[in-house]
């Protein structure tokens, strides 16, 4: 599992500072997200164009600040286009686990449905007018080239997982106002966190489900801690086409971000997601997250 790492340090330059810091090898970046202090740091920009080039705005980084690690996508960058360099980004930070009542799982969201026509309409536009800026021509062809991949792709709609009768439609889920993945609006949908990779797409898909519900309704996922290695889970998409993945392993974490469910590279993974251990009931939450891993096959 490669994982892409960015070094940080505290920034207290700033305004015509700034100017001198880049100067000297410096990008300033501003780190927020919902739930987490807002921050200002610099990273090396020969060190941020590397990771870019890699990352892009849909792949996760690990910024190192000190002892501290923040997980973040890229967001908003600013650019010299005369010399082709970054001047400003954003470090957008996200995490996963705290559950708000309402559930006996996890977070409770409600997401709209992304239709597939509007998003393919909104993706022409965008390769349109992004052919036609003076963005950095690195930058340009990698926002060209997942525009063409998201168009020839279907969004995932259905998962079936037989050795454990689950036959799931898939929601489409983002970020809660905590900076949190969401989580399907009932207990017999699954949802897709549409922020990261499409299931076939490389890295790491991500889809969450509740283990039960309110009156102890039993959830799509209660089942999800039978799955061994070697099991198959199938997704079939908008577009009719069905990709299969085999589960490799099973690991059960801490309430809290998990890296390793969102920063997989290096092939197509699923990592299904559901609530484990005891029931707080103070909190409204269970003491742990059990996720599943699974690579697709060829």
């Amino acid at each position: 599992m490669n994982k892409t790492f960015l070094l940080a340090e505290p920034r207290i330059a700033s305004g015509k500072q700034a100017k001198k810091l880049r100067l000297e090898g410096w990008l300033p970046v501003h780190a927020y997200g919902p739930g987490f202090e807002s921050v200002a740091l610099q990273v090396k920009t020969t060190d941020f164009e590397k990771v870019w080039e890699k990352t892009g705005e849909t792949g996760l980084v690990d910024v190192k600040v000190g002892d501290d690690t923040k997980i973040i996508r890229i967001r908003n960058i600013q650019w010299n286009h005369e010399s082709r360099t970054p001047l400003h980004a954003d470090f957008y930070q996200i995490g996963l686990g705290v559950v708000e009542p309402g559930y006996r799982g996890l977070s409770v969201a409600m997401i709209p449905v992304i239709f597939g026509a509007l998003i393919l309409i909104l993706s022409f536009y965008l390769a349109q007018k992004i052919s036609h800026t003076t963005q950095p021509p690195a930058m340009k062809k990698q926002v060209l080239a997942l525009v063409a991949q998201k168009e020839r792709q279907g969004f995932p709609v259905r998962l079936r997982i037989p050795k454990i009768n689950v036959d799931a439609t898939i929601e489409q889920v983002g970020l809660t106002s905590k900076g949190e993945m969401g989580v399907p609006h009932n207990t017999v949908n699954v949802g897709w966190f549409e922020l990261g990779p499409r299931p076939g797409e490389k890295g790491s898909a991500v889809l969450a489900g509740h283990f039960d519900g309110e009156n102890d309704t039993t959830g799509v996922f209660a089942h999800l801690g039978k799955l061994k290695e070697g099991d198959n889970v199938y997704i079939e998409d908008s577009k009719g086409i069905s990709l299969t993945f085999v589960v490799r392993k099973s690991h059960t974490y801490d309430p809290g971000y998990a890296k390793d469910v969102f920063n997989q590279t290096g092939g197509a993974h699923l990592n299904l997601i559901t609530c484990d251990g005891a029931w707080n009931e103070m909190q409204k939450s269970y003491s742990k997250r059990l996720v599943v891993f699974a690579d697709m096959t060829h």
